[in-house]
């Protein structure tokens, strides 16, 4: 009986040492190149600048569209609705969720979803490696090496400190990375005048902004919000009786109208800007340019001088082809006027 106990353990002790050394080998080889983390405790995200009429934006000049807000300034709510839509435990994990993960595995294999859109168990701190360091490349490789440095984070920085980037590199759709830019393309709002329900559909948008766009995918992005609002309930954030009154609401999103188009006096502005600070930083550090135009009058302006040109033009009627061109004319033309473009735009062959 004792011995046969013993070749057991011992099988079991043999088992789990071979798992252990395979594990400590995959880890090995994953994570031995990857990048340092080490700047993301300075790390401050590019903001673009923006060209103000008055006191209103008239035009901005981005390369993401970005406004950086320190944790501290984050509304808890807005934190609450992100931390149950996109991980609970996020306080309690050191970088991967080990029950989320689990659990991601046992459904993937039971529904057979592998190969057709795998139900994900990534958390924030993964999140934050991903978009950061590792990349997006859908392999199994990726993910170990996102494991590795989501762990390297939590020891490296504190919970608000991932947070912080996290809200504010997340890419949350209409051409918005962060909480902040979000805020306002969807409500014309600053982050402290948030309501639940607006908090709730912005913490739904992560997964796949294009999928819950509120307009073209209003059915979509309803169901997604009533989600994240049933889920806050659940943890405790709010009661079953607020988010039964908050799903009735409609979305009530502000989409963002067109800014004014690029006049002359703005792309002035702008070549002015690229001329005085040639190391790039307009697009980077996020300055603000007040002017004198009136955005209002100048539009008045463009608008009469357009009306104008059209009238002066009608008035005079139809005048005919300036030319007619044969065929072969038509290739020599364009050919020139391909050339002609190629050398306005220094384009080489």
């Amino acid at each position: 009986m004792l011995r046969a106990v013993y070749r057991i353990l011992k099988g079991v002790s043999i088992f789990f040492g071979i798992v252990f050394c395979v594990v400590m080998a995959l880890f090995y080889y994953c994570g031995h190149d990857l990048p340092n983390h080490e700047f993301l405790q300075n790390y401050k995200p590019a903001e673009g600048s923006r060209i103000y009429d008055g006191n209103e934006v008239y035009r901005e000049l981005i390369a993401e569209h970005r406004i950086f807000v320190p944790i501290h300034e984050i509304p808890p709510q807005l934190i609450k609705a992100f931390l149950a839509a996109e991980d609970k435990n996020f306080y309690y994990h050191p970088g991967i969720d080990m029950f989320s993960l689990i659990r991601a595995v046992i459904r993937n294999t039971l529904d057979g979803k592998w190969y057709a859109k795998p139900v994900g168990a990534s958390t924030i701190t993964q999140q934050v490696a991903k978009n950061f360091l590792v990349g997006n490349d859908q392999s199994f490789v990726r993910k170990v090496r996102e494991a590795i440095m989501s762990m390297r984070i939590e020891g490296a920085l504190s919970k608000d400190r991932i947070l912080e980037l996290y809200f504010n590199q997340i890419y949350l759709g209409m051409r918005s990375y962060g909480v902040a830019a979000a805020a306002y393309t969807y409500f014309k709002k600053p982050l402290h005048e948030l309501t639940l329900v607006e908090c709730a559909f912005l913490a739904s948008l992560p997964k796949a902004p294009a999928n819950y766009h509120p307009i073209k995918e209003q059915k979509k992005a309803l169901v997604r919000r009533n989600a994240t609002l049933k889920r806050m309930a659940e943890e405790g954030e709010i009661s079953y009786d607020v988010a039964q009154s908050a799903q009735n609401e409609p979305l009530n999103v502000s989409l963002p109208e067109r800014l004014s188009q690029i006049t002359y006096v703005s792309e002035e502005i702008r070549r002015e800007l690229m001329q005085r600070f040639k190391d790039g930083s307009v697009y980077q550090k996020g300055y603000s340019i007040y002017t004198s135009l009136d955005i209002n009058i100048q539009m008045f302006c463009e608008r009469s001088l357009r009306f104008g040109l059209e009238l002066y033009d009608k008035r005079h009627g139809y005048r005919g082809a300036l030319f007619q061109l044969t065929p072969v004319e038509m290739q020599t033309y364009q050919s020139s006027l391909s050339k002609k473009i190629r050398e306005c735009l220094h384009i080489d062959s």
